[in-house]
This record gives structure tokens, sequence and C-alpha cells, in this order.
């Protein structure tokens, strides 16, 4: 081998040696910056683009959990607000009955998420606007409507108002101080005192019920109300009290105890186990 030739083998593989070492060392140190070009001139940062054209920054995770002062997981573990479901009712959008949708009761354990308070059963007008949920609404509606038809057929005249008690009040049954809760307090229960004919006359389950004459002996039951009724507003009443029957879970009339003696009480709350029992007294 001549010089020549070795000192080309050499030169090549120094070369190589570079070549393999080149990475592991720029691991080593920095990268050299390159000098600028005198024509580049000083470097300086982009201008910001307009306030209407950055894109909005999402929220860190401190800034949607700590919005009022509180720590991710405290925020998170606060009750929310009670979701209410505002029903659409059938009675009042089709018309059977007049009134609106007023705002949800809570009071204590009585209330009603979607109450209507009416102002009419169809063409019957309610004497004094009453506070029902809209299944109360719609059993009064047909209820409103055949006492209407047996205005006509037995007295010669159609019904024109009813007058009733507020239908929601937060009490017990028989506003006794202790025991269950009336349908009242759920808005699913109305009283009503007296009928008003289109013809001016005004019939009163207090003065025109047939009432009891005395107390029955014990063992004894009581005539009918049917049986009893001996005018034509008292068979009006006897029979409004059967319409009722079936239309409402719950009837109770003056035969049913004293705290009735001078109005209907209509509720349709649930008895019995598939809440199909019907009490009508």
């Amino acid at each position: 081998m001549t010089v020549g030739d070795a000192m080309k083998r050499i030169v090549l593989l120094v070369a190589l040696a570079a070549c393999l070492a080149g990475p592991a060392a720029a691991q080593k140190g920095p990268l050299p910056v390159p000098t600028p070009r005198p024509d580049d001139g000083p470097q300086s940062a982009a201008p910001a683009p307009p306030a209407s054209e950055r894109p909005a920054a999402a929220p860190s995770t401190a800034e949607e959990g700590e919005a009022d002062g509180k720590k991710p997981e405290e925020a998170s573990a606060q009750p929310s607000e009670p979701v209410v479901r505002r029903m659409s009712c059938s009675a009042l959008l089709e018309g059977r009955v007049s009134g609106k949708v007023v705002e949800p009761i809570r009071e204590g354990q009585c209330g009603e998420d979607s109450p209507l308070r009416l102002s009419a059963l169809g063409p019957v007008r309610l004497l004094h606007e009453a506070v029902t949920n809209c299944a109360m609404a719609e059993a009064l509606a047909q209820f409103a409507l055949k006492a209407d038809e047996l205005a006509r057929k037995d007295l010669g005249a159609s019904l024109a108002a009813i007058d009733a008690g507020p239908g929601y009040q937060c009490r017990r049954r028989n506003r006794a101080a202790t025991g269950k809760m009336s349908e009242h307090a759920f808005a699913d229960a109305l009283d009503v005192v007296s009928f008003h004919l289109s013809d001016g006359r005004r019939i009163a389950v207090d003065a025109d019920w047939p009432h009891l004459k005395a107390a029955p002996a014990e063992g004894e039951k009581p005539a009918p109300p049917a049986e009893r009724a001996d005018t034509p507003q008292a068979r009006y009443l006897t029979g409004l009290h059967a319409i009722a029957c079936k239309q409402f879970t719950t009837v109770l009339g003056p035969d049913a105890n004293p705290a009735h003696r001078s109005h209907f009480h209509f509720d349709l709350g649930c008895h019995g186990r598939n809440c199909t029992y019907l009490i009508c007294e």
C-alpha cells in the first residue's frame, strides 16, 4: 500500500467516525444558534390580533369550580335546585276548563308541581277561583258537564255557576291537628257549597240536602238520600252526589259526618292497594 492510499483510508475512517458520533454530540450540548443576516434587522413579536378575533380561552379547572370561591369538589357537592316538570294540561289547552298555570307550590309536606288556578268549568263559572292539579280539573269539568245536563233535565234551567272553596289548602284531614294530610294539601280536592242556576235559583247543600231527621239506631241503616228527597232541590243534590261517586275516588256529603254537613267534598285520592277502592258517603 502506498502512502497516498494509507492517507486516503485514514481520512475515510475519521469521516465515518464523525458521522457516527454526530447525534450523541448533539445531545450533550445546545445546538448552535445561527447568526442573523445583516438584512434581517432586529427580531420582534408579531402584533396581537384584535380582541374580537381572539379565540376564547378555555377556563381552567379552578375557574370552573371556584367561581363562587369554593373548591371544585365543594361546588359539585352543593344541592341543586329541584327540577320542576311543568306539564301541559289538556283540559286547559282544549278549553274544558278556564284558568291558568301558576307557580309550583312548595309548603312543607304540601305542594303541587303544576297547579292550575281555575275560574270556570266549561260554561259553568266558579264564583271563587280554585287551585287544583290537572287531573282534578279534568274530573271537575266532566262533573260540571253532567251537573248541567241534570239541571236542564230535572229543573228546566242550565247550571250557571258553582260556589266552591279554594281547592288547595295545606292542612290535615278535617282540619285535625294530627293525622294524615288532606288531599287539599296536594291540590287534589275541592269542597262545593252550592249550585246556581241560570234562572237565579240557588241550591245549597246545607239547606237543601235531605238531612236525616234523627240518627239511626245502633245497627240500623238510614234510608238512602234519594229515598228521603222530597223537593226538586233535594233530588237534584242527591243526583249530583250519585254522579260524583262515579267521577271521583272520594265523595263525602252531609251523611258522611258532621264536618261535611254543609258541603260536598270531592277528591282523587288513592284508596286501596291499587287505588281502585272508592269512598262514596
